[in-house]
């Protein structure tokens, strides 16, 4: 099975040798194109490979080893098993390969569970994007991004800019970050954390908000240090490759430079949605 995709305007082409079903948030990314610029191959073997013991550059639910300069990056529920296994033995030709046990294949026939397995915030470093945990709308053709912890309150903002602003929100867990003809855009991506929440939708970003919960509403502009500090935190890195850390790194000095980087100390109320609009002069 073939489908292709389209993610930040970077071509997907995801190559099977299983079926898998549609799930509805992910159709709006899918794509057509003549030549891919990454690959991704399932192959279900009887099988995985071996990994090499040492050296281990993270071990989780996910576990990172590298050997001979291929690094693997083992699927496992389990740190006694692994369930699938991607290398990039062939990165250099735009592929990356999942060798996927023929025991837990079922898992994975669905289109959502395929996408778990993709690495994606390592596909996009490659194309010099990175995730940024972030609620993201969109108001007047730009993006405002709405940043922090899980539970801190990203989408209550982003559905009160709906509500007040009549915002559009694109949205509700996770923002690609990337440099577009010279300019910041946010675009957004089929993760969407347990909000549901996607578009397929790109725009110049016009402020980024890093939220914190308080019995008031204020807004203030952060020092470099503090702003460069908590967008780091927010985007997610694979420290395992130095060249997706620079990536992340180059882009946290943009936005900075480029983007209001706001704190909003907040409350989940409309005084909290004219307080940064009055800021943005909107």
């Amino acid at each position: 099975m073939e489908r292709k995709y389209t993610l930040a305007d970077v071509n997907i082409l995801i190559k099977t040798d299983f079926d898998f079903d549609d799930v509805e948030r992910y159709i709006p990314f899918i794509s057509d194109f003549d030549t891919p610029d990454l690959t991704y191959e399932f192959i279900t073997v009887d099988k995985l490979p071996e990994l090499p013991e040492e050296p281990i550059f993270y071990d989780g639910m996910v576990r990172i080893c590298r050997k001979d300069g291929i690094t693997y990056r083992c699927y496992a529920y389990s740190k006694l098993s692994a369930n699938a296994i991607m290398t990039d033995e062939r990165i250099n030709e735009g592929i990356l390969t999942i060798y996927v046990s023929r025991l837990i294949v079922c898992s994975l026939q669905s289109e959502m569970r395929v996408f778990d397995h993709l690495a994606i915030e390592h596909a996009m470093a490659l194309f010099g994007g990175t995730l940024l945990h972030s609620s993201c709308i969109s108001y007047e053709g730009k993006a405002i991004l709405f940043t922090a912890p899980s539970q801190t309150g990203k989408s209550t903002q982003a559905e009160l800019w709906r509500k007040h602003r009549n915002a559009t929100v694109i949205n509700g867990d996770r923002s690609l970050i990337k440099l577009k003809d010279g300019v910041l855009h946010a675009f957004s991506l089929p993760y969407c954390g347990t909000s549901n929440i996607c578009k397929n939708y790109s725009a110049p970003i016009r402020a980024i908000v890093i939220l914190r919960q308080a019995p008031y509403n204020r807004i203030s502009t952060l020092r470099p240090s503090v702003a460069f500090r908590d967008l780091y935190e927010g985007c997610a890195a694979n420290v395992w490759y130095s060249d997706d850390v620079k990536v992340i790194c180059d882009l946290v000095e943009q936005m900075i430079e480029t983007v209001p980087v706001y704190l909003l100390e907040c409350l989940p109320n409309e005084d909290a949605v004219n307080t940064l609009a009055e800021e943005l002069g909107l």
